[in-house]
């Protein structure tokens, strides 16, 4: 199985994802909210939370 690691699940991340995921991938995202992982959890993909900040 082919693996795949997505730094941001938003309005680009989260349809790539999902193709993947419907192609066979083992696909892994983040999101920077707890919220956006069970949310991405719930569409069947493995997520994490992270969010950095500069200051």
């Amino acid at each position: 199985m082919k693996k795949v690691a997505i730094v941001g699940l938003g309005w680009l991340g989260m349809p790539l994802a999902m193709s993947l995921s419907a192609r066979g991938w083992q696909v892994t995202g983040s999101k920077t909210t707890q919220d956006g992982v069970e949310a991405a959890r719930m569409s069947a993909l493995t997520a994490i939370c992270f969010a950095w900040s500069l200051s």
